[in-house]
């Protein structure tokens, strides 16, 4: 989860500006009132592009209810992997310590740095892969980790140990705005060859937060153990690695939300192939 400060956006509720949304796709009018702050307006039923043919789209009658929230404020981040050697570093080398004090490994500074941005790290310490998520910091003790149950969640826990993180399905939010499990949509990701070959339905379920995800919008995406750096990265390609990318966004609120959670298997991952 990327700790860069962003300002926060007043949304109290103050007038209101009632007008006709023409959507020209299914030539029907809505009636709605938009929130002048640039809070959520909720608009009812949309036809929002549920299409069984992307994997693990949610089927229905072909609407969804929706709250249009707005445009998103994206970053990305993922899961480095890193090796404990003990010539690395110029021998300068730091222990990744537990709560209790117990040491789980030994990295470079740089690297310790980096578990605590991204929220988890993937360590090979000699024949053993460790699975190691940031767990608290303070000012006298520094960092502190723990250990994640590769068995269930391969790819790290998410807000709470129970819930794991799904790569390109998973975001973290604002838990003062957002519900850990609530589901968004986001049109523009919908058709986005995946690096396994299948399609993303535009769906992601809110599964962690973050130090600087703050505001209404503001959106950190997880792509697992995929280079965060390659230009050719499919969340890289549609710029949700850029503060500055605006795409609308939509947040789900009624079954198909329950679909989409079952489909990626909530709280744990869809089954490994």
């Amino acid at each position: 989860m990327l700790l860069t400060s962003f300002s926060f956006i007043n949304h109290s509720l103050k007038s209101k500006q009632c007008y006709l949304i023409l959507l020209g796709v299914w030539a029907g009018f809505i009636l709605g009132c938009d929130q002048a702050s640039g809070s959520f307006r909720d608009i009812g039923s949309l036809s929002a592009p549920i299409d069984s043919t992307h994997e693990g789209v949610p089927t229905s009658d072909g609407s969804v209810t929706t709250r249009e929230a707005g445009t998103i404020v994206p970053t990305v981040y993922y899961l480095p992997h890193y090796s404990s050697e003990p010539t690395k570093c110029n021998g300068r080398s730091q222990d990744l310590l537990t709560k209790k004090g117990v040491v789980l490994t030994r990295l470079c500074q740089t690297e310790i740095d980096n578990c605590v941005l991204q929220g988890i790290c993937q360590v090979q310490d000699g024949d053993q892969l460790i699975n190691i998520g940031f767990a608290s910091q303070s000012a006298k003790s520094g960092p502190r980790f723990r250990t994640v149950d590769l068995s269930r969640c391969p790819y790290g826990y998410g807000v709470q140990e129970k819930i794991c993180l799904d790569p390109y399905h998973s975001v973290a939010a604002d838990l003062s705005i957002y519900k850990v499990g609530d589901v968004i949509y986001i049109p523009a990701v919908r058709g986005t060859l995946l690096n396994d070959g299948t399609r993303h339905n535009g769906y992601f379920i809110v599964r962690d937060t973050g130090g600087a995800i703050k505001r209404p919008g503001r959106f950190d995406f997880y792509i697992g153990t995929d280079n965060i750096y390659d230009t050719q990265n499919p969340f890289n390609r549609l710029k949700l690695n850029d503060s500055k990318t605006r795409l609308s966004f939509q947040l789900v609120v009624t079954s198909e939300a329950d679909a989409f959670k079952k489909s990626r298997n909530y709280p744990n991952i869809p089954p490994q192939k």
